[in-house]
Order: C-alpha cells, then structure tokens, then sequence
C-alpha cells in the first residue's frame, strides 16, 4: 500500500485511524489530503474474508427489515471483485471495511503523524484500487 499526504509519498505506518472522534482536536490541527493505493490482487486478498461477513450481516440486516436498504444488496450482493467495477460500490465497500484495511498496514503508535477523517472518493483503476480522503496532523511536517 503506498500513502501519499498531499501528494508527496510518506511512509503508512505514520498514518492511523484515530480512537475517537477528531471534531473537538480538529481547530488545532493542520488538515490535509491523503490519498492510498494498492494493489487489486493485494486489496481482494486483504479483505474477501471481512467481506464476506459484510455480505452476511447486510443480508440478515435486510431480511430482518424486509427490504434491502443498502446499494450492494441493490446490486445483487456482488464478489469483491466486481465490486471494483463501480465506483459507487467500491466506496461503500470501503467505507464499511476501512478500518479492516488499514488495521493491515499502521498503527497507532508514538510515531503515528496523520489521523484519518474522512473518505472522500474512491476508483479503481490500472490494477489498483485508489482511496481519497482528509486527515489531520498535530503539526505541520
């Protein structure tokens, strides 16, 4: 996985999901963008099995309720593979499997310099699978 903060390449361990909230820290903080890319094979093989789970719990929430109320059950509950295949489906893969993915590559160290916020976008493509989003820092490095 290779991070880039403001288009310039920075090591993934510096990066972490914070433990809470940022929006009481975020007025003293500097916010910038991120952006991380991998590898589709290495993406597929990090998450099918959280995925799968995903699935699971999305078709019992759905069936519980009586309709489905989520866009990959609109979309027939498709293989993590397919899922690339549209942008809209990858961003809510994503957005419910974030912290599974990360969790692979940082961590929440003394060392750690930038604190996700939010996911903005996400594509795919060229074999790789591209998420965009807003972090924070303490200060500016």
């Amino acid at each position: 996985m290779n991070l880039k903060i403001d288009d310039k390449s920075v090591p993934i361990d510096i990066f972490c999901l914070p433990e809470m909230s940022l929006s009481s820290a975020r007025a003293k903080m500097t916010k910038w963008t991120y952006s991380l890319s991998i590898k589709e094979q290495e993406f597929i093989e990090l998450l099918e099995d959280e995925y799968h789970q995903l699935i699971s719990d999305l078709k019992e929430d759905d069936e519980q309720v009586g309709e489905i109320q989520d866009e990959l059950g609109k979309a027939g509950y498709p293989a993590l593979d397919k899922v690339l295949q549209d942008n809209e489906l990858l961003f809510s893969t994503i957005y419910y499997l974030f912290e599974n993915l990360i969790s692979n590559f940082s961590s929440s160290g003394a060392s750690t310099v930038y604190w996700h916020d939010d996911i903005t976008s996400c594509e795919y493509k060229q074999g790789k699978v591209y998420i965009y989003g807003i972090c924070y820092s303490k200060a500016q490095t």
